[in-house]
């Protein structure tokens, strides 16, 4: 997987480095990936906070109906 993004440092402790290069070993990849997917699993956004959102827009009456005059009205709330 090719990606591009910041670098850091991060300190395990012997558990989980023991149980991050278990895992990295039976799956052949590198254990910085086993990081990746772990955080992208605890940051993700839920179905449920998706349907929460829609319910969100349904309450406010936003239309969806035409996406790029969605765009531009996000934009606006972005710009003032």
């Amino acid at each position: 997987m090719n990606r591009v993004g910041r670098r850091f440092e991060l300190r395990l402790d012997e558990r989980l480095w023991a149980k991050v290069r278990e895992e990295a070993r039976e799956r052949g990849i590198a254990m910085a990936e086993v990081i990746r997917e772990s955080l992208e699993a605890r940051y993700q956004v839920t179905t449920e906070q998706k349907r929460e959102a829609a319910r969100e827009l349904c309450r406010i009456g936003a239309s969806v109906d035409d996406w790029e005059r969605m765009e531009d009205e996000i934009g606006g709330e972005h710009n003032h």
